[in-house]
């Protein structure tokens, strides 16, 4: 019986291999382009990369459908590359990718028809995959309706829908279709989608009409769409900079951000401060910005409050500062207490070299954790660390 399930087990793992195999295209990307042009088929070409858990999961899940690999081996010439290999990195800055997974349907010439880049289940992917093949759902087609008539909004719209869906460049064809419109014309329910998709520059006439004239446009849409739009802008205008650590560029474009003016921008600006901050090891300007500001925007979110001094306790040391830390920290406690809220603030007065706070906190770190049915370890070996028990 034990040989005999072995046996089974082996065969259906060989047959998820199989079906893998046989779904995906040996020779990489040009011999698939080749097969295209003698199939008349278009490629499939996705991208992955191997520390990427949605990569894995559609490898383990969806390719090895039965319906998956049908459909697709029928219809496409599949290739699979990973992204991190030299292949893949030359196939990255011919067709730009910022995410993983990454599927692009491409024709016989190379050029993208459609793409996608997201995680998809079994009939996400076959239904994308059946749009693929649609031309007037591809992105040539859409290209050139735009073209011959780039006053028409419907068009404008279908065609940076699809390009963004394939996170391609839609700034040329918005900028080309709103420039037909006057400020007034602006406030419809397509025009709103086309800004929403297509508008990416603070500065820019749309933009600001939008943010002058948010009512207007709340009614042609709904005000959290608006708000969520404004939002999106500042943090796309913002993060990348903190991504690659650029301090000089941040604070070039934090007065455009600051400009739009708005609580929640200003907040999500404040939270960027901290984490260019925090990344750069630039402890003094860290502390200076949350001392600023952390009442202002998170003194009713106690994690926010429990992360902003815990780096105090860990990476600033003027007497000063860590009374705000524990000021933040015993505010975090009165929201919501916690045993970590209890022994960050036993920490801080640790730091302070206030022994008697210490030990006061420290216990009640012990006694919450008690209470929970909670390891008292952390709390035990601060005592200890103290002398006091």
């Amino acid at each position: 019986m034990k040989l005999k399930s072995v046996f089974l087990l082996l065969l259906f793992i060989s047959n998820l291999s199989f079906s893998q195999q046989s779904l995906f295209s040996d020779g990489g990307f040009e011999t698939a382009i080749q097969k295209s042009k003698k199939e008349k088929k278009p490629v499939l070409l996705f991208l992955y990369a191997t520390w990427c858990s949605h990569c894995k999961k559609m490898k383990k899940e969806v390719f090895t459908n039965p319906e998956v690999s049908g459909f697709i081996t029928e219809n496409f010439v599949a290739v699979a590359v990973d992204a991190e290999k030299p292949e893949g990195i030359e196939l990255k800055k011919k067709y730009p990718i910022d995410a993983f997974p990454a599927f692009f349907f491409i024709d016989s010439d190379g050029a993208v028809l459609y793409g996608l880049l997201r995680e998809c289940t079994a009939a996400d992917l076959i239904s994308e995959a059946k749009t693929a093949l649609i031309p007037e759902k591809q992105i040539p087609y859409l290209e050139k309706q735009f073209n011959a008539d780039y006053k028409n909004a419907d068009n404008c719209y279908a065609y940076i829908t699809t390009l963004k869906k394939a996170h391609l460049d839609v700034s040329v064809p918005t900028k080309k279709y709103l420039s037909t419109q006057s400020n007034e014309q602006l406030i419809t329910e397509t025009n709103w989608r086309i800004i929403a998709n297509g508008v990416s520059d603070i500065e820019s006439r749309e933009f600001q009409y939008v943010l002058k004239n948010q009512p207007a446009f709340a009614k042609v849409s709904s005000p959290v769409r608006v708000e969520k739009k404004i939002v999106n802008i500042v943090s796309e205008l913002l993060r990348p900079f903190t991504e690659n650590l650029d301090t000089i560029g941040y604070f070039k474009n934090r007065p455009i951000a600051k400009s739009v003016g708005l609580r929640k921008t200003d907040s999500l600006i404040f939270t960027y401060d901290l984490l260019l901050s925090e990344r750069t090891k630039n402890w003094k300007s860290y502390g200076k910005s949350a001392i600023e500001s952390s009442q202002t925007y998170y003194w009713n979110n106690p994690e926010k409050l429990k992360e902003t001094a815990s780096n105090f306790q860990k990476n600033i040391a003027d007497s000063e500062s860590l009374k705000y830390a524990v000021k933040l920290s015993e505010r975090a406690i009165e929201i919501k207490p916690s045993a970590d809220g209890y022994l960050l603030t036993a920490r801080l007065y640790q730091k302070m070299n206030d022994l008697k706070k210490c030990r006061e906190f420290a216990e009640k770190s012990r006694n919450f954790s008690n209470s929970l049915g909670f390891s008292t370890k952390e709390a035990n070996d601060l005592l200890t660390e103290i002398q006091i028990k």
